[in-house]
């Protein structure tokens, strides 16, 4: 998984409803978003590593109807996406279960981002008038589409999530002086300086694959903001708390309570390949003795 990724995922998190709303804005008023599932257990296909933290389950009251939806943000479109993504859909519908007596199923669709370009994810395959016929429309939103002047007005208007200012330096126009002085302003009105913290440095990290950077780095100068290397750290250190709290959440559910000594040794090991090789084995062993961490 590379920075930009992690860095969309990670923004997404940051206001998980209204960044769905965004990219589902022409939803039925009788869906309503729920959560992000728990689909830790169900790689992404291509990537054995990386489990997908960005299923979105909604609920339609009309119909009463659960719905799972995962989101990818490719770096750029990618031509396998659709296979990707029936694969995918088929182990969580199969899998997993919106009640706890397993006795409904997840109406399952798709949705992807790409941070550049343009993608082509949904597919529909038929064989003659009468034949087989394979159908899969996904939701599919092109940052090099969306306008970075009506995005700032949507923010300013309230319509639009703040949550979405990271993603700015993508847009069209997303390098313009005029556009960053107004990301500005309004990242100023955000009240957690904390989530200023963030806005700016994943604003960084976005900039960065369109050739953007050195102009928002310069404009952000005076933002108090850290260096490029600094990023990177930063975005290590989320992977890292987010693969400790991985390992840990599989063991307690195949192990039970842990050992002091083991939750202290999870939480001072920040070596990623360590950290994703004890998840592998805890999937593996009969005894918590037999983890090698």
């Amino acid at each position: 998984m590379n920075v930009y990724d992690k860095a969309s995922r990670y923004a997404a998190h940051l206001d998980a409803a209204g960044f769905l709303h965004w990219l589902m804005a022409d939803l039925p008023a009788a869906v309503s978003y729920n959560d992000w599932l728990d689909t830790r257990t169900l790689p992404f296909p291509g990537e054995a590593d990386r489990t997908c933290d960005t299923v979105a389950c909604f609920h339609d009251s009309a119909a009463d109807d659960w719905w799972a939806v995962p989101v990818e943000f490719p770096i750029e479109p990618d031509g396998e996406m659709f296979g990707r993504f029936m694969e995918f859909l088929g182990r969580l519908w199969r899998e997993r279960r919106p009640a706890a007596d397993g006795t409904a199923r997840y109406k399952v669709g798709a949705a992807v981002v790409n941070l550049t370009g343009r993608g082509a994810a949904s597919q529909d395959m038929v064989l003659g008038p009468t034949g087989p016929r394979t159908h899969l429309q996904v939701i599919e939103r092109n940052f090099a589409d969306e306008d970075a002047g009506a995005m700032l007005a949507g923010i300013a208007e309230g319509r639009i999530t703040r949550a979405m200012l990271p993603w700015i330096p993508l847009m069209r126009d997303g390098g313009e002086p005029a556009i960053i002085e107004r990301w500005k302003e309004l990242a100023v009105a955000e009240p957690d300086s904390g989530r200023r913290a963030e806005y700016g440095a994943l604003a960084l990290v976005f900039a960065e694959p369109v050739g953007r950077r050195h102009l928002w780095k310069q404009a952000l100068e005076k933002w108090n903001m850290i260096e490029s290397i600094q990023v990177l750290e930063w975005m290590t250190e989320g992977e890292q708390r987010a693969s400790r709290t991985l390992l840990r959440d599989l063991l307690e559910y195949r192990f039970g309570a842990l050992p002091e000594s083991l939750g202290q040794r999870i939480e001072a090991t920040t070596n990623i390949e360590r950290l994703r090789a004890a998840h592998r084995q805890a999937s593996e062993i009969s005894q918590l003795d037999d983890l090698q961490l």
